[in-house]
């Protein structure tokens, strides 16, 4: 069995603003634009632009209960068996609030044991996930390192009633 992995990672947004001056209906203000942002990474050992592993799920979080990510031990399902996804490196994560009330936000937390502190240089994080909305993390270059003991992302729900999250990594396995 020959796995290969290949992932292509966007985020835009456009714009376009456009007032006339009440004074003089000759003169207006224009201002539109774009910032695109697209990588490729394709199947490799995880030089530039490489990855070998990409992990997703969607799942629902239970109101007051913490869901713990262990990217040394991911779960996958391939041809009916549970495959355990080991990352050394992440260079691409994605965490989507799919709930769309008012109070169903999210917080995505890097503390406690051996908690995944690479993203945050190294200290502490804790994103809050409005509803509908998402947390997009892209390093081409080298990646973040995982290790035995930067290896745990949270997943929180903070409305109290639970939330419909889709979670995606790609990166290195070795």
């Amino acid at each position: 069995m020959a796995i290969t992995t290949a992932v292509t990672t966007t985020s835009s947004v456009s714009w376009q603003t456009k007032d006339t001056s009440a004074n003089d209906s000759n003169k207006f203000f224009d201002n539109q634009g774009q910032f695109l942002y697209s990588k490729a990474f394709t199947q490799g050992s995880g030089s530039l632009g490489e990855i070998d592993l990409q992990w997703a799920d969607r799942f629902t979080l239970t109101s007051g209960v913490d869901t713990t990510l262990d990217l040394q031990n991911l779960s996958t399902s391939m041809f009916s068996t549970s495959i355990a996804s080991t990352f050394t490196g992440i260079k691409d994560f994605l965490v989507v609030n799919n709930t769309t009330g008012v109070n169903s936000k999210i917080s995505v937390l890097s503390t406690g044991t051996n908690a995944f502190t690479a993203v945050w240089n190294n200290g502490s994080g804790n994103l809050e996930i409005m509803p509908n909305s998402v947390l997009h993390f892209t390093a081409y270059t080298s990646g973040w390192a995982v290790t035995n003991i930067n290896r745990n992302l949270i997943v929180r729900d903070l409305g109290g009633q639970g939330s419909d999250v889709s979670v995606f990594f790609a990166g290195t396995s070795g």
